[in-house]
């Protein structure tokens, strides 16, 4: 694990397979648990892909990740529609 750290990193995510079953599932829930506490033991940032229901959504924010993507918040889209999701929502 220490050779993790020399890697040029600034952050990494959580596949969508971990999250969709989080609640069902508790090797789900704790390989995220992991994931989250490895990424802090390295002061890493976290994404948690896939999200697609609230409490998805809930249980990563509660325990430390703080930067979600995926249906509950949009579909996929092109990069104009984004920046243009962006831009409104700072308003």
């Amino acid at each position: 694990m220490l050779y993790l750290k020399d890697f040029p990193l600034d952050g990494i995510s959580i596949d969508k397979n971990f999250v969709r079953n989080v609640h069902a599932d508790k090797h789900s829930r704790k390989s995220v648990l992991d994931i989250l506490a490895l990424a802090k033991s390295l002061d890493l940032e976290v994404v948690g892909e896939g999200i697609e229901s609230e409490e998805q959504n809930q249980f990563l924010r509660e325990n430390g990740c703080h930067i979600v993507q995926g249906y509950l918040y949009a579909r996929a889209m092109a990069r104009e529609d984004a920046l243009t999701l962006l831009r409104q929502s700072r308003n």
